[in-house]
């Protein structure tokens, strides 16, 4: 924490400039926290403050205390880029090259010099290159030592799973039912302590019983609390255990897990979808936030290389949300990576907007989609609840409703589609309706028909309201190949008119704007988390929950019953979230991948896919029905 007195003002830089000795601004924040500390010290130690006052000196800092100066170096570490270069060695001799070739080599001075003087002047740009490369070859050898220890396989440091107790062996629940350390954790996660007993179920009791433990059987036991041989046996009991896994939880800089799935997963990745950092201070979060433009580009293209050899090249879609700052240069980066943009939506994350000083409010953000396979269409969304309330008849075919035939608004005139014009023949004995046998006529622009009106017979054209001829909403082949969804009804004015059973299709066409209030982060992200965790600011910027669970529907994982989701920037764990969401809809077999280096892995992203497996809604850190489903997810750490 600062102390108080931040923001620095005016008369307090001036008088550190004058006390510390320097003059830049950018050190102002040092001196002036090592001075407000440096004074409050002697009051609770007096042994270090003489230490951290001593100076140390720099050309531009000529009374620093040694205190700035840690402060400084720690300051360092956390908002300067660290990367390693692919290729130091080939760089800096490209660059040297290009520095002897415009600062040294003088052609002027070479044509008119005599050939002694020439020789003398090649002889010192020859010193000068062996030298250079020398110093090349010694920075190239400490920096491929790093790029190699970076590129290393990392080993794995932790294996443990999560099973809720419908898999378990029932002879294990004795043992389990004696771990104090899975009971508290129960209590802490799904508060199993307020379970009453009635007449309907057992209560909660210290220790719990093995009949307690059968009445829910969508507790989650977590192995990493139980001795190995427990953990040995309960493994060996499970039949398949990979196949078995619905997720996968790895604890590691995404980097260097996806270097570790790569040959598991190869070609098998049906969707990714990652949140990265936005790179703008706007938005505060647990990542670093800030980097300079060309190593944010170089990090999230790093990891979208490695996504490539995991990633399905048929049917595989990646869908990335980025904000204004990065977007064009983001899209850029996706499109080397995958050849081609499905498209870009926008999303209405903040109703309210984010002010900008002296700008707009910024209420969106984006969903970049991306494939390989061009020719693999883009999977529609479900029809919403208002949607879906208008299909309120049901026949042999499924829902329906009944939509006048006839075209209204733009281009509803008989010119405007000439051959969308043509007669129904109503049949008034039987109410049977049919098309007559009709052939168009080209130069006039009118159908003929071929066959005379029948008796009892009358002949029905898509007229308008105020008489005018206008047309039907397709043409006569398509209304033969569907002649039994129409029928005539007849009006007060004594006319008829023509319906047909509007069926409910696959789902809608996803659009390039999504403004639902679902999708505000908020509502739907922010006081999601609240309602699991019982928690405010559990996570910065969480997504809203029916945002990716859209984003995943989008791009094709809800149409795959056993589709593979990746994402690597696991974060609160909303995407494994979503594919659970999914799953309890059509009961699908869909697994989930979250990669995540943070310290709320164990915090937040862990806590919260046991959380969502034990009850689907949850209100003030309590679940509100315990309606489980049956679940099992693995999770590892990686030596960092």
């Amino acid at each position: 924490m600062l102390p108080d007195g931040y923001p620095i003002d005016s008369d307090t830089e001036a008088a550190l400039k004058t006390q510390y000795d320097f003059k830049n601004k950018g050190d102002v924040h040092a001196h002036w926290m090592a001075d407000e500390f440096l004074k409050a010290l002697p009051k609770k130690d007096k042994r270090y403050a003489a230490l951290l006052a001593q100076t140390v000196p720099t050309d531009t800092q000529k009374k620093r205390p040694l205190l700035a100066k840690y402060i400084q170096q720690y300051t360092a570490r956390n908002t300067m880029d660290y990367f390693i270069h692919k290729d130091l060695g080939g760089f800096l001799k490209r660059e040297l090259d290009f520095y002897i070739k415009n600062e040294l080599m003088r052609l002027d001075d070479i044509e008119s010099a005599e050939a002694p003087r020439v020789e003398d002047y090649l002889g010192k740009i020859k010193a000068l290159r062996r030298i250079a490369h020398q110093l090349i070859a010694f920075l190239a050898q400490l920096e491929d030592f790093q790029k190699k220890l970076w590129l290393k396989k990392k080993f794995v440091t932790e294996t443990q799973y999560c099973i809720t107790l419908d898999r378990v062996p029932e002879s294990l629940y004795p043992a389990i039912a004696a771990n104090d350390a899975q009971r508290e954790e129960w209590v802490k996660l799904f508060d199993i302590d307020e379970i009453a007993a009635d007449t309907a179920q057992l209560g909660y009791s210290v220790p719990l019983t093995a009949a307690f433990l059968k009445e829910n059987p969508f507790l989650l036991i977590d192995t990493a609390l139980f001795g190995e041989g427990f953990k040995a046996e309960l493994l060996a009991s499970i039949e398949g255990l990979d196949a078995q896994c619905d997720g996968v939880l790895i604890h590691s800089e995404n980097f260097q897990a996806l270097g570790v799935i790569t040959n598991k997963y190869c070609g098998k990745i049906k969707t990714i979808y990652i949140d990265p950092p936005y790179n703008t201070s706007a938005s505060e979060i647990a990542y670093k936030n800030s980097y300079k433009n060309s190593s944010w580009m170089s990090m999230v293209d790093n990891s979208l290389m490695l996504t490539n050899k995991i990633f399905n090249r048929n049917t595989g879609v990646i869908c990335c949300t980025i904000d204004d700052f990065e977007q064009k240069y983001f899209s850029q980066i996706i499109e080397s990576n995958f050849g081609g943009l499905a498209g870009t939506v926008a999303i209405r994350i903040k109703p309210s907007g984010r002010p900008i000083p002296n700008g707009f409010a910024i209420s969106h953000e984006y969903a970049i989609f991306a494939k390989i396979n061009q020719s693999y269409a883009i999977s529609r969304l479900n029809h919403n609840d208002g949607q879906i309330a208008r299909y309120r008849e049901t026949d042999a075919n499924g829902k329906y409703f009944w939509e006048m035939f006839r075209k209204a608004g733009s281009n509803s005139n008989r010119e405007d589609r000439p051959t969308m014009y043509y007669p129904f023949y109503l049949n008034l004995a039987n109410n049977k309706l049919r098309l007559p046998s009709i052939t168009f006529d080209a130069a006039s622009q009118k159908y003929v028909v071929n066959e005379d009106l029948g008796a009892g017979d009358v002949e029905i054209f898509p007229t308008k309201d105020d008489g005018t001829a206008g047309r039907w909403y397709f043409g006569i082949d398509r209304s033969k190949e569907v002649e039994s969804e129409f029928k005539a009804q007849l009006q007060n004015n004594g006319e008829y008119r023509i319906y047909y059973r509007r069926r409910q299709n696959e789902g809608v066409q996803p659009t390039t704007l999504w403004f639902d209030s679902k999708y505000s982060a908020t509502e739907h992200g922010t006081a999601l988390l609240k309602d699991i965790f019982g928690e405010q600011d559990v996570f910065s910027y969480p997504k809203s929950i029916h945002a990716v669970e859209d984003c995943l529907m989008v791009s094709g994982a809800f149409d795959f019953i056993d589709s593979i989701v990746l994402d690597y920037y696991g974060g609160s764990g909303t995407t494994g979230h979503a594919v659970i969401n999914l799953n309890r809809i059509d009961s699908g077999n869909r697994k989930y991948l979250l990669m995540e280096q943070n310290d709320y892995f164990d915090e937040v992203l862990k806590p919260r896919i046991l959380k969502v497996a034990y009850s689907k809604d949850w209100k003030d850190g309590k679940p509100v029905a315990r309606d489980g489903i049956s679940h099992c997810f693995k999770y590892l750490r990686l030596e960092s």
